[in-house]
């Protein structure tokens, strides 16, 4: 396998133990890790400075270098913490991650959530459903139920809340206004 320099990139012989084309000492490249995408999580060429799957910044240097001697997978003890405030311990298999890393380089999930237009966007809160849904479901009728489902249809814990809530309304009104309607003799 040849070597490639990571100062000039030119293509050495494998026993090479500087770099024909700049005279860059190969020796160092042997010792380098390869470096892991924190937004993608591929593995790139070390001296890689950008991702050749994504084109996002590579950690490079001193900070890299020493983030993956000390994060390897072999070492993993599940008692490791992260240290500083730029590290987490991945959700899904425990070793220190970067915090602003998408993806986990050991394990390969996906740590935060892809971002898109819609994410970013604040949660809707669907106060108009709620509101109207208590209206109809105090009336009793069948549009408080189609809005109670709406609810628990939803993203939203609190919205999905409501929708419970409106149900159990639903059923108390309904039984309600029965007995209404049969003590007055309407039925």
């Amino acid at each position: 396998m040849n070597k490639s320099c990571s100062n000039c990139g030119y293509i050495n012989n494998e026993n090479a133990k500087f770099c024909l084309n700049c005279g860059n000492s190969l020796e160092s490249d042997i010792v380098q890790e390869d470096n892991f995408c924190r937004k993608c999580g591929s593995r790139n060429l070390a001296g890689s400075n950008f991702c050749e799957f994504c084109g996002s910044p590579l950690a490079t240097g001193e900070t890299s270098n020493m983030a993956m001697n000390n994060h390897t997978q072999e070492n993993f003890d599940s008692s490791t913490q992260a240290v500083s405030s730029n590290e987490i311990n991945c959700p899904y298999c425990g070793n220190i991650i970067f915090a602003t890393d998408e993806k986990c380089k050991y394990c390969g999930e996906w740590v935060k959530r892809r971002t898109s237009p819609v994410h970013n966007q604040p949660e809707k809160t669907h106060t108009l459903a709620i509101v109207l849904g208590y209206i109809f479901s105090f009336l009793g009728g069948l549009l408080g139920v189609v809005i109670a489902i709406y609810l628990l249809t939803r993203n939203n814990k609190d919205a999905k809340t409501h929708g419970i809530i409106m149900i159990f309304l639903n059923i108390i009104m309904t039984i309600v206004w029965l007995m209404i309607a049969f003590s007055t003799g309407i039925w």
